[in-house]
């Protein structure tokens, strides 16, 4: 599903009100952080599950760990694994 897709759908759901959310996609940590604010927006999300995100080869650690920093932070109530 083209991201364009998932960001209209993302603008008429109630955000506040998404209590369960899986990320099933080969996104790469770049295109997820386009969402980071619309997730930041799900207060009542009670967990987040992340699955087959992809860092890009050429990606420095360094780099790679202030992107998962800076989705995670948008979360502060939510436990890491």
């Amino acid at each position: 599903m083209p991201t364009r897709s998932i960001r209209r759908i993302l603008k008429v759901v109630q955000l506040d009100c998404v209590e369960d959310l899986e990320v099933h996609c080969t996104w790469n940590l770049a295109t997820l952080g386009r969402f980071v604010l619309h997730l930041g927006r799900m207060g009542n999300l009670p967990w987040l599950l992340l699955w087959c995100i992809h860092v890009l080869p050429h990606t420095a650690p360094k780099q790679e760990e202030h992107c998962i920093t800076q989705l995670t932070a948008q979360f502060p109530n939510l436990p890491h694994l």
